[in-house]
């Protein structure tokens, strides 16, 4: 069977009896292939949505970050101490919902700060990761500190990392933060979410129909039946195509991992049952195949 003939596979495996008798007569050794078109198809389109979903997050996550940099003042650190020109305590405020985000405190020191209104400080002598206080008067809880060395003299000159380009501070060379959501970055991040889907999905479906052909022959040994396991396992692949192109189109939607993973085991045990009965005697006898 050629690659472009597996196309006309996915329609009838939903509920022709024939065509899963037509797959234990004459699908010889062509499952495995059959199982890896249907693999990448459904990979193709779950790293496509996944690629759109990243591409939006990134840019709306670039955009609140644009918004961030132009309210980022330039910043000295002279012997240890920091210092803005700015009015103090200058403050940069979320763009979504307006609260503090950043305050720059320069005219204060680490521990002389007790309360806040912002997640992130900028001390006379620190930086600081916080809390927000859950009532006013009580101590925010500290997460991070970096206290300013003595030795550290830099100026932190902010128009070029507005202009997304590289800045350096002294001896420092930081890269722009929006280089790190880079397009290229995003596609590769996306291929590489694919292509990894597609051999672990490979895999673990081939294994998973070796147990269900398994379960498969006892089920036809038990009612008397004949059929070759070569036969049985080609069964359990194609038995495959509904279940996982219905799990692939669901998932657009972002259901529950679990409850994805519940519906496509009991789709395949109905669809596996079906192809099973659709072998009749006459049928599943002239069975000669080799897996």
């Amino acid at each position: 069977m050629h690659y472009f003939k597996y196309f006309y596979a996915l329609l009838p495996s939903f509920g022709s009896a024939d065509f899963y008798r037509r797959v234990v007569l004459r699908w010889k050794g062509g499952a495995l292939l059959y199982l890896f078109f249907l693999i990448t198809l459904c990979w193709v389109i779950t790293g496509t949505h996944f690629y759109l979903r990243l591409n939006e997050f990134v840019q709306q996550h670039l955009s609140l970050a644009r918004q961030v940099v132009t309210q980022l003042p330039d910043l000295e650190i002279k012997a240890g101490k920091a210092s803005i020109h700015e009015s103090l305590p200058y403050i940069i405020h979320n763009p979504q919902n307006l609260k503090p985000l950043i305050i720059f405190e320069t005219n204060k020191t680490a521990k002389e700060i007790t309360q806040t209104q912002a997640p992130v400080i900028i001390a006379e002598d620190a930086f600081m990761m916080r809390a927000q206080a859950e009532k006013l008067g009580q101590p925010a809880k500290t997460h991070f500190t970096y206290i300013f060395p003595p030795q550290m003299n830099l100026i932190f000159n902010t128009a070029p990392l507005q202009q997304n380009s590289l800045f350096d501070a002294n001896t420092m060379v930081v890269m722009s933060y929006y280089s790190l959501f880079s397009p290229s970055l995003i596609k590769n991040t996306a291929l590489l979410f694919t292509l990894t889907g597609i051999f672990f999905s490979f895999a673990g479906h081939a294994l998973f129909a070796l147990i269900w052909a398994g379960l498969g022959l006892l089920f036809l040994n038990f009612t008397h039946k004949k059929l070759r396991y070569a036969g049985i396992y080609r069964l359990a692949i194609v038995s495959l195509t509904p279940p996982l192109l219905i799990k692939t189109f669901l998932n657009l939607f972002h259901l529950h991992f679990f409850i994805l993973l519940l519906l496509g085991w009991l789709l395949h045990f109905a669809y596996f049952s079906f192809a099973l009965l659709s072998c009749q005697e006459k049928v599943v006898a002239s069975d000669q195949s080799v897996m």
